[in-house]
């Protein structure tokens, strides 16, 4: 859908964009977490949004040593799951004591986080 976007640009400089844009819509499903309808709506871009982040990263990914491929991207699956396990186990407890929309507030920050790393790293 947007990888016009990433040939012409590149994913470099891309990627803190992408990551931007989750934010955006983390807070957005923080704010439309009190009404079901523009909940699932909301959720719908966030996958289109996760999708484009996704894509940026494995371009950057698999740029960095073509030879070596398929062990970034092993590194990166491993990597990702062990961030799964870790990110379950600590918004479990966020979730509980403060519930469904400061955890999308929480992801938000996080991902400015992202955006900023992506931003320096050359």
């Amino acid at each position: 859908l947007l990888d016009g976007v990433i040939d012409r640009l590149g994913a470099r400089r891309v990627m803190p964009f992408a990551y931007l844009l989750v934010a955006a819509v983390y807070v957005a499903i923080a704010l439309a977490s009190t009404a079901f309808g523009p909940l699932i709506a909301t959720i719908a871009v966030w996958g289109l949004g996760n999708h484009f982040g996704l894509n940026v990263l494995v371009m950057r990914l698999t740029a960095l040593d073509p030879s070596r491929r398929g062990t970034i991207m092993g590194l990166n699956s491993a990597v990702t799951y062990l961030a799964v396990t870790v990110g379950t186990a600590g918004f479990g407890p966020l979730y509980t004591s403060l519930g469904f929309a400061n955890c999308a507030l929480v992801a938000a920050g996080l991902m400015l986080v992202a955006a900023g790393a992506a931003a320096w790293r050359p």
